[in-house]
């Protein structure tokens, strides 16, 4: 939160213009990053950031967009809007990123942090949960922890400068 005030405070004493929805959703990604690995993510001039947080826009926005294979089952082979298609590029880019973080973690399993991956890895070693299984997880809850959290932000923004 210290750096999100420090972000705002900077721009604002240069006069330029803040984009909340990325500002919150950098900040809720390192939220859940720390929570999840001990360590951020993203910061608010980063590249990497802002791409990170559109696959996870992008994940989330494909699947809400209406698709005609799941009214007529029979032309689900045909991917006619290429939803499908496009999902999994975005979602195969999402699990190597984690599968990266989880590997680099494996490697160095001495440097136990006690972070949420640590008791995951738990759940993993005594047989409830598996590699895979860890990685669709944490897919589903960066998914859920990013875009949501910013969009309702931007949206309570705009009520506020509407209505003040």
């Amino acid at each position: 939160m210290d750096e999100l005030v420090q972000f705002v405070k900077g721009r604002s004493e240069k006069g330029l213009a803040i984009d909340i929805g990325k500002a919150v959703s950098t900040t809720s990604l390192n939220l859940l990053s720390n929570t999840f690995f001990s360590m951020d993510f993203a910061s608010y001039d980063s590249s990497d950031s802002k791409e990170f947080t559109e696959l996870a826009r992008n994940l989330s926005e494909l699947t809400a967009t209406p698709n005609v294979s799941n009214f007529f089952p029979l032309l689900r082979c045909l991917d006619l809007q290429g939803v499908r298609r496009r999902q999994t590029v975005y979602f195969r880019k999402m699990m190597g990123f984690f599968e990266q973080i989880i590997d680099e973690r494996l490697k160095n399993q001495t440097d136990a942090k006690e972070d949420v991956l640590d008791t995951l890895f738990k759940l993993v070693n005594e047989g409830d949960l598996t590699l895979d299984d860890l990685k669709h997880l944490l897919v589903d809850l960066f998914i859920a922890g990013t875009d949501p959290t910013s969009s309702t932000v931007e949206w309570a923004m705009t009520e506020l400068l509407r209505y003040p």
